[in-house]
């Protein structure tokens, strides 16, 4: 589009003209659902469901589509066709990609003064070419709190589902659980509410599971590239300690510990159930569920000067020893 200015310069009439910029994008995705797969963005007014068809021309894998576009923010996402559903990938409003919306969750995307070209691997932040981090599924169990309903609220949907996910009390246990699928290798906050009124608790933003910031102190983990389980009682950083059970004597069973791993020794017992390890903020190090004899090293790393919690389970018998390594 052309526009006609009209100023007044040292007593004279000047006529200029302004053109609104368009650009070409070329809009590029890897690894999408289907081969019928397009581009949907905020330029068209969302009006154009599906959106653009994508094409692989040259048979790379990679999907392309290139539309003029006026120069300046716009949101887009990608869909994919199948024989029985039209899908649009799944993104994370928590996510720098996203405009951070929970509710419609797009990328987004600043045009400038020239063509350009975007890459993107499908229902992900990630490039093409990049490696993609998959998701791990955390498994948080909470211990103690003050009434139910239980939530557990956390950067991962975006802060935009308050009061979170719900809680369920896992009744051999006695603890609240709720597992939610994150992006691995990365750092989460979350925290808890508890009871009808939707208590939050109160943490210490000096305490080690914390973030530390003094007006939205939230719990903090580092979620690594496996599937795992935060086990922690209710507005403290103190793990999960067994209730409700039936301890093992200590003379039938004994925990030794070094930095290479862990041996459990006992006359009484030959083999038990289940081996967990965790550390002292409820992070699980390591878990075997597919039973362990007794009298053998089983190999951990396990770091000096940590407090750890190992939980030994024989049939309906539970038992919890706490460890630190100090040589």
């Amino acid at each position: 589009m052309i526009k006609k200015l009209l100023s007044i310069f040292s007593g004279l009439l000047i006529t200029s003209t302004v053109f609104s910029q368009t650009q070409n994008v070329t809009f590029q995705v890897d690894n999408p659902l289907s081969a019928n797969v397009y581009v949907f963005g905020s330029w068209s007014g969302w009006s154009n469901w599906p959106g653009d068809l994508m094409t692989d021309s040259n048979g790379d894998g990679i999907y392309d589509k290139t539309l003029p576009i006026a120069s300046g923010s716009v949101e887009y996402l990608y869909v994919s066709v199948t024989a029985t559903d039209t899908i649009k990938e799944g993104l994370n409003p928590a996510w720098l990609c996203t405009n951070g919306n929970g509710q419609y969750t797009n990328r987004t995307l600043t045009v400038g003064s020239s063509a350009i070209t975007v890459c993107n691997n499908w229902a992900s932040c990630s490039l093409c070419g990049e490696v993609v981090v998959p998701y791990v599924n955390v498994k948080f169990q909470l211990q103690n709190p003050t009434a139910s309903p239980v939530y557990v609220f956390g950067s991962w949907s975006g802060w935009s589902n308050f009061p979170g996910t719900l809680m369920t009390l896992n009744t051999s246990t006695n603890l609240y659980e709720a597992s939610v699928s994150v992006q691995g290798d990365s750092t989460i906050e979350y925290l808890y509410f508890a009871g009808p009124d939707t208590t939050k608790e109160i943490l210490d933003p000096n305490a080690s599971c914390t973030n530390g910031n003094g007006q939205y102190t939230n719990r903090l983990s580092m979620i690594g590239t496996n599937d795992t389980t935060i086990c922690a009682q209710w507005q403290t950083c103190t793990a999960c300690t067994p209730t409700g059970i039936q301890d093992l004597k200590v003379s039938d069973v004994t925990v030794l510990v070094n930095t290479n791993g862990i041996r459990v020794n006992s006359d009484f017992y030959s083999k038990f159930n289940q081996l967990q390890v965790f550390d002292a903020i409820g992070r699980s190090i390591y878990s075997d569920v597919n039973g362990l004899v007794s009298n053998s090293n089983i190999p951990v790393q396990l770091q000096k000067n940590t407090v750890y919690f190992i939980r030994l389970k024989s049939n309906d018998k539970v038992f919890t020893f706490k460890k630190v390594i100090t040589n």
